[in-house]
């Protein structure tokens, strides 16, 4: 696991947050270097981050910062027909539902150049948001 956080408090380090094993955590761990025990708590954090910061302050501990999510800044925007939409919103809405493949794909038949195809592919658990916007012909 990496971006974690561990902080000292009581004899003990307190672990929190990091990738598992894709996505930001929330898991919260103690170990007791004297008994050589790692331990899973019961409680999480609201919240998964990664590459956050801890410290320790009058007895209690602190969070702070961090990333709440893997995404690049990568943007894509596509022009899709109904027929495209509705597939889409298909494949998404089952995969919501726990069926369906991961990954579903969006043909790139503009601009196909010297490719003989082009294909973008796009992964549930990477969507963070997506909007439709509808537009007359006009």
């Amino acid at each position: 696991m990496d971006g974690l956080t561990a902080v000292t408090f009581n004899n003990k380090i307190y672990i929190f947050g990091g990738r598992d094993p894709s996505l930001p955590s929330s898991k919260i761990f103690e170990f007791d270097p004297i008994a050589n025990i790692l331990v899973q708590k019961q409680s999480t954090m609201p919240v998964g981050r990664l590459s956050l910061s801890a410290t320790v302050i009058g007895g209690k501990i602190y969070l702070f910062g961090g990333q709440k999510s893997l995404v690049s800044g990568l943007e894509k925007e596509y022009d899709l027909s109904a027929s495209e939409l509705s597939a889409y919103l298909s494949w998404y809405n089952g995969r919501a539902a726990g069926t369906g493949p991961e990954v579903y794909t969006i043909s790139k038949n503009f601009n196909l150049a010297n490719f003989i195809t082009r294909k973008d592919y796009i992964a549930f658990s990477k969507i963070e948001t997506f909007e439709v916007n509808e537009y007359s012909g006009n």
